[in-house]
């Protein structure tokens, strides 16, 4: 676990428009606008504007029975904050919040591409 930095660039975010999402055995990507993206090999958890979890993280991926990710698709960011060292959140357009987290002390937890910059965490 390297910790989520109090600096991370997530603010970088703020009106970006999820563009693409894609689903591997342990990762989630999800592309923005301007070439972001968030490459997540970790936890995560998505939860409704009233703060319900509606998807996260399961393993193995066969005991879930629906992604609901995708409602994350052509909605813009509207806010980001830091809860260093353990996570950061992204808010979106239809309310729905993305948690990231970074709990594992053997694996990268995620990384970003924002900007031309590429950050491991």
């Amino acid at each position: 676990m390297n910790g989520v930095p109090v600096d991370l660039p997530v603010q970088s975010l703020v009106g970006r428009e999820v563009t693409n999402i894609d689903l591997t055995m342990h990762q989630l990507k999800i592309h923005f606008d301007g070439g972001a993206l968030i490459d997540i090999e970790g936890s995560w958890n998505l939860r409704d504007r009233t703060g319900k979890v509606i998807d996260q993280q399961c393993d193995p991926p066969a005991e879930r029975d629906a992604y609901r990710i995708h409602r994350l698709l052509l909605q813009a960011v509207t806010a980001a904050s830091i809860d260093a060292p353990r996570s950061f959140t992204l808010t979106f357009t239809s309310g729905d919040a993305l948690t990231v987290l970074d709990d594992s002390q053997r694996y990268e937890s995620f990384s970003l591409r924002i900007d031309g910059r590429e950050l491991h965490i």
